[in-house]
C-alpha cells in the first residue's frame, strides 16, 4: 500500500472541511452552477458542495483518493463526475464553461516550474465561463522563505489516533522538499516526500496576468483578511 493509499483512508480525519472555505466558494459561485475541483482529495469540498446543489466535477492525481470520493458520493446518492488525472491534462479530459474552478489545499505548487504554472493557468482560463471565478490557495511561501520555515503545524486527531507530521527541506532553484509522516491508530507510521515549487505571491500574480486574468484579488486567508508576508496562507480569487 502506497503512502497516498494510506493517507486516503484517514484523509477526512486529517483534512477537515473549513467553514471559511465554503463561505468564500458559495459567495463567489451561485447555487446550482458548475464547479471543477482540481486536487479534490477524497471530496472534502466536492461532497458538501454537491449536497448544496452545485454540479461538481472532481479531479485528483491519485486514484485511491478518487476511489474514496466515488464511494462517498455513491453512499449519499450524489452525482459527481470524478477523474484520476494529472492537472496538466485538463485540455484532454474536461469540457469548458465552468462557473467556478477550485485549486486549493496547496495543489498548485506540485507543478514543476513557473512555465508549467503559467500553462496550467491558461488552461484554467479557457475552462472558465466568461463570468467564472478561479479560487487558488497555497501555503504562503513568502513567509516560509522569510523565516526559513522547516516545520508546519502538527495535525493531531487524538480522538482518531492519527497524527500528521509535516516538514520542509529547502532545495535549490526555488524548490522545497515536503516530507509527510502519518502516524496511524495501529501504531504504524508511513512517510513520503515530494518536491514542491516555492511560489511567492508576486510570481502567482505575474503568471495570472500573463495567462489573461484581469481581476485578481489576494487574501491572507479564506476569511478574506489582508495578505502580508506573515499570513500563513495565500488565497487568490481571479476572474477573466
Amino acid at each position: 500500500m502506497t503512502f497516498y493509499e494510506r493517507l486516503s483512508k484517514y484523509y477526512d480525519v486529517v483534512f477537515k472541511m473549513g467553514a471559511a472555505q465554503m463561505e468564500l466558494i458559495q459567495s463567489s459561485v451561485l447555487p446550482g452552477k458548475r464547479i471543477l475541483d482540481i486536487g479534490c482529495g477524497t471530496g472534502t469540498y466536492s461532497i458538501p458542495l454537491a449536497k448544496l446543489g452545485y454540479q461538481m466535477v472532481a479531479l485528483d492525481y491519485d486514484q485511491s483518493m478518487v476511489d474514496k470520493l466515488r464511494t462517498k458520493a455513491d453512499a449519499l446518492d450524489l452525482q459527481i463526475e470524478s477523474f484520476a488525472r494529472d492537472m496538466m491534462g485538463l485540455d484532454d479530459l474536461i469540457e469548458d464553461a465552468y462557473d467556478g474552478i477550485l485549486c486549493i489545499g496547496n495543489t498548485l505548487p506540485h507543478l514543476k516550474d513557473m512555465d508549467e504554472v503559467e500553462t496550467f493557468l491558461k488552461m484554467v482560463n479557457k475552462k472558465l465561463a466568461d463570468d467564472g471565478v478561479f479560487i487558488i490557495q497555497t501555503v504562503n511561501y513568502d513567509r516560509v522563505y522569510k523565516h526559513n520555515v522547516t516545520k508546519l503545524p502538527l495535525i493531531e486527531r487524538p480522538e482518531n489516533g492519527v497524527v500528521f507530521d509535516r516538514s520542509y527541506e529547502m532545495l535549490d532553484e526555488g524548490k522545497i522538499k515536503f516530507i509527510g509522516k502519518l502516524s496511524m491508530p495501529d501504531g504504524t507510521e508511513s512517510e513520503s516526500s515530494t518536491t514542491l515549487l516555492g511560489i511567492r505571491v508576486n510570481m502567482i500574480k505575474t503568471a495570472l496576468k500573463n495567462a489573461g486574468y484581469t481581476n485578481v484579488e489576494t487574501f491572507g486567508s479564506f476569511k478574506q483578511e489582508a495578505w502580508t508576508d506573515e499570513t500563513f496562507a495565500t488565497v487568490i480569487v481571479a476572474r477573466k
